[in-house]
């Protein structure tokens, strides 16, 4: 019997689970393996870095210090806070990332999964 790979990007744990379920209803006795940023904490760096053009255009100068810069969790707090002000979490625990996100962080994905938004930070710079 020949092995197969499958890669399969799932857009958040909500879809991980039932492919998990998927696996156990139809009998593949091997799960998936997670190479996903779900269940990965990553730490945020509290270095101060010049952001992109973008970023700076999408933060505002009142976000930055004197000098220009920012660092990942002023970024992720920065993201949040939009996030919550233009009400862009889904029940999923998903976030969808309206237009101006899109473009500060020059992403053409419109839904991350809430914990990948630290990821999401590092684009920034």
């Amino acid at each position: 019997m020949a092995k197969v790979s499958i890669l399969l990007e799932v857009s958040n744990l909500d879809h991980y689970t039932k492919l998990l379920q998927f696996c156990y209803d139809t009998g593949i006795h091997v799960p998936p393996v997670a190479a996903n940023p779900f269940s990965v904490a990553r730490s945020l760096n509290t270095l101060n870095r010049k952001p992109t053009a973008l970023y700076k255009e999408f933060c505002g100068a009142e976000n930055l210090t004197a000098a220009g810069t920012t660092n990942e969790e002023a970024v992720h707090a920065t993201i949040l806070a939009h996030v919550k002000a233009f009400n862009l979490s889904l029940v999923d625990g998903t976030v969808k990332l309206d237009a101006s996100l899109q473009r500060a962080f020059q992403s053409k994905k419109i839904i991350f999964h809430s914990n990948e938004l630290p990821l999401l930070a590092t684009k920034a710079f």
